[in-house]
C-alpha cells in the first residue's frame, strides 16, 4: 500500500526501515506479540527471546494485517483515478 500511494521506491523503503526499528523496540518491551511487525522477528529470535510457538491472537493479528493491506491496496489501485 505504501508503494502504491507513494508511487516510487523511497516511501516503501522508509516504511520498511521504520517498521523494522519499531518491531525490534516493541519486541524488546514485551508487547511484540501484539505488534504485527514484531511477531515474525520474535518467532525467529531476532527481537528478543525466541518464541517457540505463536499464540492464536498473534496469528489472527498477522492475518488481519495481511487482509487489510491487500484490501487497501486493491481498493487504491481500483479507485485511484476516479477522482
Amino acid at each position: 500500500m505504501v508503494a502504491v500511494v507513494g508511487r516510487g521506491y523511497l516511501a516503501p523503503l522508509g516504511f520498511t526501515i521504520v517498521t523494522l526499528v519499531l518491531g525490534n523496540v516493541v519486541g524488546a518491551t514485551g508487547w511484540g506479540k501484539w505488534f504485527p511487525w514484531s511477531i515474525v522477528p520474535l518467532f525467529a529470535g531476532v527481537a528478543g527471546p525466541r518464541a517457540d510457538t505463536l499464540a492464536e491472537h498473534s496469528i489472527a493479528l498477522l492475518a488481519l494485517t495481511f487482509v487489510a493491506g491487500c484490501g487497501a491496496t486493491i481498493w487504491r489501485v481500483r479507485y485511484a483515478d476516479t477522482r
